[in-house]
């Protein structure tokens, strides 16, 4: 059987649900950094306290929530889910997100979503983003957060049922074939382009612990603050280990 037939097969049980926990629970500054990210992007922080009681903000492929909580918590406001994998789903809906199975199951039209590490699980994933757009509002906006360069493809990736990971100009090419207008587009975390190659190279946990939740909440507090600090010094036109696209309808 193919590993495409596989992750098709599969799709209602996500595979990468121990390293999904383990970032979750590592990562909160790098989780805090996406979120803030979509939110400074969304025009949310703009509105007016009536324009903010309408905003509709849609978590897709949200996982156990963990950046919708942060949203929750930064913004004041409820936020929707959409999460194929059901143990996930009952998670999220214990803390209180209503939680969708399928974009056919949502009638109403969101004014911002944001989906982080998702697309590239996705086989048609230029499929996915044009029914993604059918639930903007006009003039409403979508986050992308995944990973870059298919130079740094590793046994992560094939672990946890990455398809692709993108170049800049690939995913700005589906965002257009989606109907969406794109905002901004760059490269994040430029240090972690080093050590995703380390990665690739020495095996994922294979050799110095790697990817441990020690090493992963070393990475967070020590090294990818300098890491953002280098981006804005220009690297992350560059490279970087994620891709950050903002759009609109």
């Amino acid at each position: 059987m193919s590993n495409s037939k596989k992750q098709d097969d599969a799709q209602n049980e996500y595979h990468g649900k121990d390293e999904l926990i383990v970032s979750e629970n590592s990562l909160p500054n790098y989780n805090r950094f996406i979120v803030e990210s979509f939110i400074n992007s969304s025009k949310l922080n703009n509105l007016d306290v009536v324009e903010k009681s309408l905003f509709r903000t849609l978590d897709f492929g949200a996982g156990y929530g963990a950046l919708a909580i942060i949203w929750r918590e930064k913004t004041r406001q409820d936020i929707e889910c959409l999460e194929i994998d059901p143990e996930q789903i009952d998670v999220l809906k214990t803390r209180g997100f209503i939680a969708w199975n399928s974009v056919s199951e949502i009638k109403n039209k969101f004014r911002f979503i944001y989906s982080s590490n998702v697309l590239e699980h996705i086989e048609d994933d230029g499929k996915c983003l044009r029914e993604l757009t059918t639930l903007l509002e006009p003039g409403g906006r979508i986050g992308i957060y995944v990973p870059a360069f298919m130079l740094l493809f590793s046994d992560l990736d094939r672990s946890v049922g990455h398809y692709r990971r993108y170049r800049k100009k690939d995913l700005i090419k589906k965002a257009e074939g989606a109907g969406l207008t794109v905002i901004k587009c760059q490269y994040v975390d430029s240090i972690g382009f080093f050590a995703s190659l380390l990665i690739k190279i020495l095996g994922w946990k294979s050799t110095g612990n790697i990817g441990s939740a020690k090493s992963l909440k070393m990475y967070d507090s020590v090294i990818f603050p300098v890491s953002r600090y280098l981006d804005r010094l220009t690297f992350g036109k560059v490279f970087g280990k994620n891709l950050i696209l903002i759009a609109e309808k």
